[in-house]
């Protein structure tokens, strides 16, 4: 298992999914133009990127109960769009584990490892693979910005909404310590994740072949 061991690392805007999942799901409920000027006003007021994703769902809850918006939100999200091929390429590696695995038994579980790292949130992420019947096929899972409904205050008419913690540098977050990368944004660092990676999956193994597919913009 050692010297054959892959790890295949898929970043999930436009590689997994053909669009920008932060933009996509608020353009779902409030269409596109009204989603871009927004951002637009928000970023360039300094508002953190993920703190204006979570106004733009904010104002995607109003007129939704709780639970007719988590459901809206997970159709939204599963509704992005993806190209047929990488689909393919996805499936085509899983099977490739999966036959590892019949031939060596749980030996063979780690032979083929994809994982998901990205600097969207794991709502919108999660909510896309379950919806297209894509999450098993990823067995190292998904690291990103963890994300979480949040429900109104119940003498409020205020709407529900998500809240999305950083990856790194709060108490809350996956690594709750900042990863002082001068060249990545403070709430993710690929190059730390995939170094975690390579010593928690792989501990006590020969260092895997690492694939990386991306779009090139913040990747490792």
């Amino acid at each position: 298992m050692e010297k054959d061991a892959t790890l295949v690392v898929w970043d999930f805007d436009w590689t997994i999914a053909n669009c920008n999942s932060d933009e996509y799901v608020p353009a779902y409920f409030l269409g596109v133009d009204a989603v871009k000027k927004r951002f637009d006003e928000l970023y360039s007021a300094g508002v953190d990127w993920h703190c204006c994703v979570e106004e733009q769902m904010k104002d995607a809850a109003n007129g939704y109960a709780e639970k007719d918006y988590r459901d809206a939100v997970r159709t939204a999200a599963a509704c992005m769009p993806y190209l047929e091929d990488v689909r393919r390429v996805v499936e085509g590696i899983s099977s490739i584990s999966s036959k590892e695995k019949e031939k060596h038994g749980d030996d063979g579980l780690k032979l083929v490892e994809q994982v998901i790292v990205s600097d969207g949130n794991e709502i919108f992420i999660r909510s896309f693979l379950e919806g297209n019947g894509m999450l098993p096929l990823f067995s190292a899972g998904i690291v990103s910005n963890s994300a979480s409904f949040i429900s109104a205050p119940a003498e409020t008419e205020s709407p529900p909404s998500i809240k999305v913690v950083p990856c790194f540098g709060t108490a809350t977050s996956t690594f709750p310590q900042s990863h002082q990368c001068p060249t990545c944004p403070s709430n993710l660092c690929k190059s730390h994740v995939l170094r975690h990676l390579l010593s928690t999956t792989y501990a006590g193994c020969t260092r895997p072949r690492i694939i990386y597919v991306g779009d090139g913009s913040n990747d490792a």
